[in-house]
């Protein structure tokens, strides 16, 4: 039986703060902001014009680490001289209507609690990379920390064509980024749930997750790593900012991950390395029909390599990874139809040289993308101002920006678009495929379905033509209770007993909960029996997830499945 779709598994040593999940109850609190804070906010609105015509002047012919130094002097010198000005509308974000507002909670999940667990002291980064290099300054983006209730606020002026990124960090937790389409007045709700990192074990230059599902050869010997590795088909929500490349391609992700090394002298995070080392990253067996050879006729299978711009909110190629099996050896071209078929007998991992160390991803371009513009309405027929969007694969991986909607409650995205007839544009020898794209929408505090879309064939990038969606009652999505009965094994397939059983929806809203658990219709949380057998009772509205893990030392582990609705039947957990 093919084993079940698992979400990215944790990487060293089960502890019991081991693949924390998103939160059962995301509550919507809001933490007010301090007086000024908008005052604080330097935008350099009219003052982008000095700091193109110094870089174009002076930096372009520099080498690439003094054109950086360069830019940033730029930048500085122009935000002085329209300080000097004395006219505070040229440097400073704007209050009132003219500024977005990002609210939410930060949250995360412990093994036994039923609840979510907030977040104190989380920091919360947001800001635009207005002159494209690479690093958000303190001119350019705003900060705040998370309240004891895990809330936070941040108010940032939009820049018109220019991604916003807001970037969550805590201790010991993988870091989350978010980018956002804004809008003048925008109110944007981004609630998040955070997912541990696991350490990995160094031995001289080598780090390696417990499981081999990720290494990392050609680490310093002093620094000791952290990572977590996600599966896409399972987890395309945790990748950092949508899916699009710096080019405005949709990417298809075979595998990504977050890795950390810190100094083990200074205690300082080393983001870039002395020398090129190799990742490797294990391909899960449901997003190996992405894989293709991207340079045929050199011996090896090859894929794209990406890394995140944490600043500018894309990914950014790399160069390539090379397909290898669980021993290290080079899956030869020969045998790429049975790594996609899933017939390759072992592991399956893709790798690749890295000289600096943040999200990495093995994807592939989709092409030129296809538009997809919303106009939301609320039950009124008015535009559904302060309204969101994004958009979510159905038979892809992948997710959008989120989108603000503007005075009209339009919004505007790409989406990877279907195949002509005859046209094959994933490689995987199936032409005139279709590709579907999910749609949701935030208002307010209430979450609604947009309904499934067929992508358009013809390329294309915004504007374009919109459809009418009302959000209203109609599509509101709502609760329900899910009863999840089944089991949890250890590798061997034997029952594991007295482990801990969470499930949980984070799109559950605390109204949600107290009209469908107020009367103790939910349990949440279940301990296995002697058979390794289960039942737990718990609220969904858009996706499920069931969380198990193990702290007996003789059987220790994680393992976690996701699903669009209640499961049909018995499910299995495998602790790894």
């Amino acid at each position: 039986m093919r084993e079940p779709r698992r979400v990215g598994q944790c990487l060293a040593a089960v502890s019991w703060r081991t693949a924390v999940i998103r939160g059962v109850v995301p509550l919507l609190v809001v933490l007010a902001a301090a007086p000024g804070l908008a005052a604080k906010k330097k935008c350099k609105k009219l003052c982008r014009d000095t700091v193109s015509a110094c870089v174009t002047t002076t930096c372009v012919e520099l080498p690439r680490k003094q054109q950086r130094r360069c830019r940033k002097g730029c930048k500085r010198s122009a935000i002085a001289s329209c300080k000097l000005d004395q006219d505070t509308t040229r440097c400073f974000a704007p209050s009132g209507s003219d500024t977005a507002k990002i609210t939410g909670r930060v949250v995360r999940q412990e093994p036994g609690q039923q609840v979510s667990v907030p977040v104190p002291d989380a920091q919360v980064r947001a800001g635009v990379d207005l002159n494209a290099d690479g690093a958000l300054a303190g001119d350019e983006a705003v900060s705040t920390a998370t309240a004891i209730d895990g809330a936070y606020q941040l108010e940032m002026a939009p820049v018109p064509g220019k991604t916003a990124v807001v970037q969550f960090r805590a201790q010991g937790a993988v870091p989350i980024i978010r980018t956002l389409r804004l809008v003048p007045g925008a109110n944007v709700l981004l609630n998040v749930s955070l997912r541990d990192m696991a350490s990995l074990q160094c031995t001289g230059d080598r780090c390696v997750g417990v499981d081999d599902r990720l290494s990392l050869f050609g680490a310093p010997t002093n620094a000791s790593a952290a990572a977590r590795l996600f599966d896409p088909a399972q987890e395309a929500d945790a990748a950092p900012g949508g899916s699009l490349d710096n080019s405005g391609q949709v990417l298809r992700s075979a595998a990504f991950a977050c890795v950390e090394l810190t100094d083990n002298t200074t205690g300082e995070r080393i983001t870039t390395l002395p020398s090129p080392a190799e990742l490797c990253l294990a391909v899960s067996a449901d997003t190996r029909t992405v894989l293709i050879d991207v340079a045929p006729g050199t011996g090896p299978i090859e894929m794209p390599l990406f890394s995140f711009d944490d600043a500018g909110g894309a990914w950014v190629p790399e160069g390539q990874a090379v397909l290898k099996d669980g021993d290290n050896a080079v899956i030869p071209e020969d045998a790429l139809d049975a790594v996609r078929a899933g017939t390759f007998p072992g592991a399956v991992q893709a790798c690749g040289p890295v000289n600096h160390l943040s999200w990495w991803n093995v994807a592939l371009p989709s092409g030129q993308p296809a538009c997809l513009a919303l106009d939301l309405r609320d039950a009124s027929g008015s535009p559904a101002i302060g309204a969101t969007a994004f958009f979510a694969g159905v038979t892809y991986s992948g997710l959008s920006d989120v989108l603000a909607a503007d005075a009209n409650g339009h919004v505007c995205g790409v989406v990877p678009r279907s195949e002509a007839a005859g046209e094959d544009l994933d490689g995987n020898g199936i032409a005139g495929e279709q590709t579907r794209t999910r749609i949701r929408a935030q208002f307010g505090s209430k979450t609604f379905d947009g309904g499934e879309v067929v992508d358009d064939i013809q390329a294309g990038t915004c504007p374009c033509a919109a459809q009418t969606i009302t959000l209203s009652s109609a599509n509101e999505l709502s609760g329900r209770l899910c009863t999840v009965t089944g089991r949890v094994l250890d590798t061997s397939g034997a029952p594991v007993t007295g482990a801990e059983v969470v499930a949980f929806d984070s799109s559950i809203t605390q109204e949600t909960l107290i009209a469908l658990c107020g009367q103790g219709q939910c349990s949440f949380l279940a301990f296995t029996g002697a058979d390794g057998s289960f039942s737990i009772t718990a609220p969904v509205i858009d996706q499920l997830e069931v969380f198990a893990l193990s702290l007996d030392p003789e059987k220790p582990g994680t393992d976690q499945l996701a699903f669009p609705a209640c499961p049909a039947g018995p499910i299995d957990l495998v602790l790894e």
